[in-house]
């Protein structure tokens, strides 16, 4: 076994990083694997819709609609989409 003192600045922050990952993950898994519940996802799933008709259709103002009848395209009022054309870039 390894004494902790002789392992290396750079060792140390790998097991540190990689112990950290593990414990995000394991105190995060419930949220993980469960459906989102919340009253909320409103939100997230406006900004996703909107995301993806400005990846679909490149960034205009005629890309502010939900997708929520099929085909008819039905209009919204929003804040200014910063966050929305971000995204879209990236």
């Amino acid at each position: 076994m390894v004494k902790f003192d002789k392992i290396s600045l750079v060792e140390r922050e790998k097991i540190s990083l990689v112990f950290l990952s593990v414990l995000m993950i394991i105190v995060s898994f419930k949220d993980l694997v469960v459906p989102p519940l919340a009253t909320t996802i409103w939100r997230q799933a406006q900004t996703a819709m909107i995301t993806d008709n400005f990846v679909r259709e490149g960034f205009s103002f005629n890309g502010l609609y939900v997708n929520l009848k099929g085909k008819e395209k039905l209009m919204m009022a929003y804040e200014f989409p910063i966050y929305n054309f971000v995204v879209e870039v990236v």
